[in-house]
């Protein structure tokens, strides 16, 4: 007979079999926190490699990603020789203004933003195109800031002093001071803002009759000379009278010069054109004594022709 203790002890659901000895000898023993965390980063490792470049090194991200020796970054600056400018000929050494171009015996070159007699705060010169050359007195041609070599600052402060700033790479940088005095212009350069200003050349009228010296030969009234500060001549203008007594501003360069003083030298001399056919014309005008014209010049010579320096 059971008693009712072990009745229900025969009824009641019996535990699963624990599994045996020999079966816990197949499972594999846990890896220690060393050999799981080497495992899981070279897990990780080999699916990123897939995925993800590698972090570059400081050396890496440091050095520069031209790896081009022959190539340069581009100017912050516009070229100074674009492919369609007009060739430069280093033997024409006689530039005259015609109406707003400046001209060699070839054909135009330059190109004026006003002008001589117009005045205003700003004088500018540039350099023409090929395709501009050609259309030259056949199309109107509006000036192009875009190239300009020079530009005047006509300052209402200063007392006959302007300034010039170059605006490519091959002009003089900073300023170039043109200032009028004791009888002669004096151009200074100064290279840098804070920079003392140098005296590199000086203007001053030639001749013999009342300051100038007329050759009825050539027609020509001569009336300034460039020099550098050890006396050498650099450019010398003339005022050419041609028929109907029109007059042609024109100046003769030194033939050693190179394209950089060339310039600065057409550029100087537009500018002091501009600066006393503009007091001319305001003193007409009857605003100014800023000129004066000769008086008994010889016959034939329109008085129009001979403009002094400004006083």
């Amino acid at each position: 007979m059971l008693t009712p203790f072990e009745k229900d002890s025969k009824s009641s659901p019996q535990p699963p079999p624990q599994p045996s000895q020999q079966s816990n000898a197949t499972l594999e023993p846990i890896p220690s926190y060393a050999e799981a965390t080497s495992a899981q980063t070279a897990n990780l490792q080999a699916q990123s490699s897939s995925l993800l470049d590698p972090i570059p090194s400081y050396a890496e991200t440091s050095t520069p990603q031209n790896t081009n020796p022959h190539t340069e970054p581009s100017p912050l600056v516009p070229e100074d020789e674009p492919p369609t400018y007009a060739v430069l000929d280093e033997n024409q050494t006689t530039f005259m203004i015609l109406g707003t171009f400046i001209h060699t015996p070839a054909g135009p070159v330059y190109q004026i933003s006003s002008p001589l007699d117009q005045r205003g705060p700003f004088f500018r010169l540039r350099r023409l195109s090929a395709k501009e050359v050609a259309q030259v007195g056949t199309t109107p041609l509006s000036f192009d800031r875009s190239a300009v070599l020079y530009e005047t600052n006509n300052y209402p402060l200063l007392d006959n002093e302007y300034h010039l700033m170059g605006k490519r790479r091959h002009c003089f940088p900073g300023v170039v001071e043109l200032k009028f005095g004791m009888s002669k212009w004096h151009v200074r350069h100064v290279p840098t803002p804070g920079a003392k200003a140098q005296e590199i050349i000086t203007c001053k009228k030639t001749g013999a009759l009342f300051g100038v010296k007329v050759d009825r030969r050539k027609g020509e009234v001569e009336g300034f000379e460039w020099k550098d500060m050890q006396g050498k001549v650099l450019a010398t203008e003339a005022l050419r009278v041609v028929e109907e007594g029109q007059v042609i501003p024109t100046v003769e360069l030194s033939r050693d010069l190179n394209q950089k003083w060339r310039e600065l030298l057409i550029s100087l001399w537009a500018t002091r054109l501009w600066v006393a056919y503009g007091a001319k014309k305001t003193a007409a005008a009857g605003e100014s004594s800023g000129y004066r014209l000769l008086k008994g010049l010889p016959t034939g010579v329109s008085k129009r022709v001979f403009m002094l320096n400004l006083v």
